[in-house]
C-alpha cells in the first residue's frame, strides 16, 4: 500500500484518522496534503483511493471547495486594495454565515438531480451560494 504525506506539521488526530482510513481492507493508497487537518472522518486535505468501495463521508461537507484563478484586465496599480477587502468581507459571507436573501439560480443545471437533493438545496442553498465558508477556506488576491 503506498502512502505519502506532504505536510509537516499535521494534528495527530488527523494522523490518527489517515491511518484508520488506510487500514480499511480496500484501502489502495492515499495521500495527506500541507494543510491536512482533521476532519470528520478522514483528514480535510486527505484522499484515499480505495478498490471497489465508495465513502461518501471522505468527501466530506464542502464538496464544492476548489480553486480558481481569474485574470482580470485590470492594472493591479490601479487597485485600491483596502476598498477591495473591505467589498469582499462585506459581500462574501464566511464561515457559517449565509446570505440574507436567496441568491440567483437561473444559470444552474438540474439535470439528473434526485427531487430530494433538489427541494434541500431548495431549502437551504440559495442562501448558501457564494460564501466562502470557514477552516482552510480563503480569498486571496495576487497579480501576475
Amino acid at each position: 500500500m503506498k502512502t505519502k504525506i506532504y505536510a509537516e506539521v499535521l494534528e495527530q488526530q488527523a494522523l490518527d484518522q489517515f491511518n484508520a482510513a488506510m487500514s480499511l481492507p480496500c484501502a489502495v493508497q492515499g495521500a495527506l496534503m500541507p494543510d491536512a487537518h482533521t476532519g470528520y472522518s478522514l483528514p480535510i486535505g486527505a484522499v484515499v483511493k480505495t478498490d471497489g468501495e465508495i465513502f461518501p463521508s471522505f468527501v466530506g461537507f464542502d464538496i464544492g471547495c476548489g480553486v480558481a484563478c481569474l485574470e482580470l484586465a485590470i492594472n493591479y496599480k490601479s487597485v485600491n486594495l483596502e476598498l477591495l477587502k473591505s467589498h469582499i468581507l462585506n459581500t462574501i459571507p464566511i464561515g457559517f454565515n449565509k446570505h440574507s436573501e436567496p441568491q440567483d439560480t437561473s444559470s444552474l443545471d438540474f439535470t439528473g438531480t434526485s427531487v430530494k437533493l433538489q427541494d434541500i438545496f431548495s431549502q437551504k442553498g440559495k442562501h448558501q451560494l457564494g460564501t466562502l465558508g470557514g477552516g482552510n477556506h480563503f480569498i486571496e488576491v495576487g497579480y501576475l
